[in-house]
């Protein structure tokens, strides 16, 4: 999806001048007053905004605050044509990226612009990676020795730069959001979002919404737009966990996105494109829900271009012992307690178990 700059100034001229300058590389919205300006704040999609210091009776060092209340992440572009260093310097500590003085020069416009985006891109996935670091950190382990796992992992490192669909397959609790991950975080897709959406978690009434977001107004409650997990995940990877329960009058919809990289929101009239690695898992056996018609069968053929499948604890116990030793450390540094090691006897106990619940 192309990057949104809002240029707000109340001279249509320069507004105009701006939308030119800018229109081939982003996608320009335009406003010629606060009110207008922050309904296009609200929606979420403005990247960068270009600001007139005087708009009309309006302070803009006072919408440069409004704009940092309502969605922090958009960043900001000062204009002036009565440009003093006070007022440089005050924009600064209100958060502007950057201050330009009016008659704009464009090519340093589309200059400053540029770096803006990469600004706001960076700050997004610093945001981004900071809330995944908070997680377990393990989400590329694949830990064991076996003949399965290193199978698993073999079809990873094949698998991790191309573009294609992959199922993961498996019995729950085997770790196929882990090889997943893997893919993702082991693939050129590293630096861009791994967003999850789980089929059997969310009440089936509200998956599409979910998945493709809504426009304001689009139902009674929807104050503002709402971006879904394929607008979210756009240039990075979506990985639909427990596709085997996705409804079959939401099935059609996500073939449709798969097939033609574009989705509508809910209320919207206007098709986005998207950029969407997408990796699915299931437990379930989907060649026989096609042949009871529960899975679409167009759908069954464009997800499972490619399948992983993670074999069960059961039939890889040779990888036990470095499960329990992984799981051990990560306790032991959990509750600051040295835990010693595992003595013999109960590994042997551990050996002999069936793991219904597998590694989880």
């Amino acid at each position: 999806m192309r990057q949104c700059v809002l240029v707000i100034d109340d001279e249509e001229s320069i507004c105009s001048s701006v939308r030119f300058a800018l229109y081939n590389e982003y996608d320009v919205k335009t406003a010629l007053n606060a009110k207008d300006a922050m309904s296009f704040i609200r929606t979420g999609d403005i990247n960068v905004a270009l600001l007139d210091l005087r708009l009309g009776t309006c302070n803009g060092l006072d919408l440069l605050l409004k704009i940092k209340q309502v969605d922090p992440s958009v960043v900001v572009l000062m204009m002036t044509a009565y440009g003093t260093i006070d007022s440089a310097v005050t924009a600064m500590k209100y958060g502007a990226f950057n201050f330009l003085l009016k008659p704009l020069d464009f090519e340093q416009l589309l200059i400053h612009v540029r770096q803006a985006m990469e600004h706001a891109r960076m700050n997004e996935q610093l945001l981004f990676l900071k809330d995944e670091l908070q997680r377990d950190g393990r989400y590329n382990e694949i830990i064991g020795k076996s003949k399965g796992i290193l199978t698993v992992c073999e079809l990873i490192d094949k698998l991790k730069d191309i573009d294609t669909t992959v199922t993961v397959t498996g019995e729950s609790g085997v770790g196929k959001e882990l090889v997943a991950r893997a893919l993702h975080y082991g693939g050129k897709r590293k630096d861009e979002r791994f967003v999850v959406a789980n089929c059997a978690a969310i009440p089936a009434n509200l998956l599409e919404e979910e998945f493709f977001g809504h426009k304001r107004g689009s139902f009674t409650g929807a104050m503002q737009d709402k971006k879904g997990k394929f607008e979210v995940a756009d240039r990075g990877t979506l990985f639909l966990d427990e596709i085997g329960d996705l409804p079959v009058e939401l099935q059609g919809k996500l073939l449709r996105v798969l097939q033609d990289k574009e989705f509508t929101p809910l209320g919207g009239t206007e098709p986005k494109k998207v950029d969407v690695r997408v990796i699915v898992a299931t437990n379930k056996d989907l060649k026989r829900m096609v042949d009871e018609g529960r899975f679409r069968t167009d759908l069954y053929y464009r997800i499972h271009v490619m399948e992983i499948n993670v074999p069960p604890l059961r039939e890889r116990r040779e990888d036990i012992p470095d499960l329990c030793n992984l799981f051990l450390k990560k306790f032991s540094a959990q509750q600051n307690k040295p835990l010693g090691s595992i003595t013999k006897p109960a590994l042997d106990k551990l050996m002999q178990y069936s793991y219904p619940g597998n590694v989880r």
